[in-house]
């Protein structure tokens, strides 16, 4: 509609109403002027938006695009929200506007493009569900283009990341339907922007592009394992969003339900921790939180509980004369507890009923020999598959992954086959 002139002191919307088929007649009669002839939403402006001599577009919801007839005068109504509110207004202020078309004629006109079938139209929503990981995407299909449509959203890192596009599951949707995608993996406490996406055979059509932030709470450790032997507990957990350590809390006798019930069992960075110390036949809770930025996570990683084992401690704790040491010293697993992998290990170790130091010890060669074979593979020289093996051997022995009688015995392995390429 063409603007005029604006009079009204105090700003008011203008709504595309519907009284069809019947109202309003073309020219208008009195009775064209009951408010109860007219509802709905199809569209509106607010006057504070008004622009004088120029166009004000005012752009169809979904509702006002079903009132367009295909065929035919489309006759709608335009009403302030004060009309269709019936709120009272001081005769003393002025409150309308003076709309036209071009031509100069007095009353409004509608003028409607409307085509069978094109490409879809959307609308991008703001986000939902927005966790330190997480969030829900969500676009509405406006228009169809005539056919059932597929949707799905296209997002980044702000200002500049790589778009991904992930799709809304294999559904269709036509006008006016919502469509969303639970989006996970993202990064803590980041800044990411979106928009929606609906296709059909006639093209693509693109929302606008819409900023949210993920929280930058600490989030919950998770997959938190608790494996029982006769003395001790195994606890592995994954790490939660935003957290530099773990926190975990036990007790006896019920669950530690907040993060200052129970006794601290460990407050580090890793994610495995050996709990000793503990009686047999003994039932521990535990639970725990992530820690960070001078916070806890919110919840708690859930309430874990397990029965160590019936019998004597004394067959997990030797004395400190029964643990062998120097050539015949045991895998020192413990010095690994900074490795990614450390829990993970771990608990393949016991759904073989194997001892950690064993499982670590084995690894370790596995690795030595396989990185020997590899080396030579690719240079076809003996000596310096023999140099990695020996450095390996070392490494190994220093950290405590090797006793020593089986790095002697690589360390001999390794200098007769550099021997064997010198000669």
């Amino acid at each position: 509609m063409w603007g005029i002139s604006d009079y009204s002191l105090v700003d008011f919307n203008i709504t595309i109403q519907n009284g069809q088929p019947y109202y309003p007649h073309d020219p208008l009669q009195k009775n064209d002027y009951d408010t109860n002839l007219y509802t709905g939403d199809g569209g509106g402006i607010n006057t504070s938006n008004y622009v004088e001599g120029n166009y004000n577009p005012i752009v169809f919801t979904v509702a006002g695009r079903s009132w367009v007839n295909k065929e035919g005068i489309t006759k709608l109504a335009l009403r302030s929200s004060h009309d269709i509110n019936n709120t009272y207004t001081p005769t003393t202020l002025n409150e309308f506007v003076w709309v036209s078309t071009v031509e100069g004629i007095a009353k409004p006109r509608l003028y409607v493009e409307w085509a069978a079938s094109g490409p879809p139209e959307v609308t991008t929503r703001t986000p939902q569900y927005i966790t330190v990981s997480s969030a829900r995407l969500r676009g509405l299909l406006d228009w169809d283009g005539g056919e059932l449509c597929t949707g799905g959203f296209g997002y980044r890192e702000w200002p500049a990341g790589a778009i991904t596009s992930v799709y809304a599951g294999n559904y269709t949707f036509s006008t006016g339907d919502p469509f969303f995608y639970d989006l996970t993996g993202l990064k803590w406490n980041t800044h990411y922007m979106y928009q929606a996406a609906a296709q059909n055979s006639q093209g693509l059509g693109l929302g606008a592009w819409v900023h949210f932030n993920t929280s930058s709470s600490v989030g919950n450790p998770y997959d938190l394992s608790l494996i029982p032997e006769t003395c001790s507990i195994n606890l592995s957990w994954t790490k939660g969003a935003g957290a530099s350590n773990t926190i975990v809390r036990y007790q006896t006798g019920g669950c530690p339900l907040t993060n200052s019930s129970g006794e601290v069992a460990y407050n580090d960075s890793g994610t495995y921790f050996q709990h000793t110390g503990l009686e047999p036949g003994t039932t521990y809770y535990y639970n725990a939180w992530g820690w960070g930025s001078g916070n806890h996570s919110p919840n708690g990683s859930g309430c874990q509980w397990v029965t160590t084992l019936a019998g004597s401690c004394e067959e997990d704790y030797p004395s400190t004369g029964d643990v062998p040491g120097g050539w015949f010293a045991s895998p020192d697993h413990t010095k690994m507890e900074g490795f990614p992998g450390y829990g993970i290990i771990n608990n393949i170790a016991d759904t073989m009923s194997m001892p950690y130091g064993t499982m670590w010890l084995l690894l370790t060669m596995a690795v030595i020999t396989i990185g020997g074979f590899f080396i030579y593979s690719r240079t076809h020289h003996l000596m310096i598959a023999a140099v990695f093996i020996l450095v390996g051997t070392i490494l190994g022995s220093i950290i405590g992954l090797l006793p020593l009688w089986m790095a002697f015995i690589f360390g001999i392995g390794a200098s007769g086959l550099a021997w064997k390429e010198l000669r």
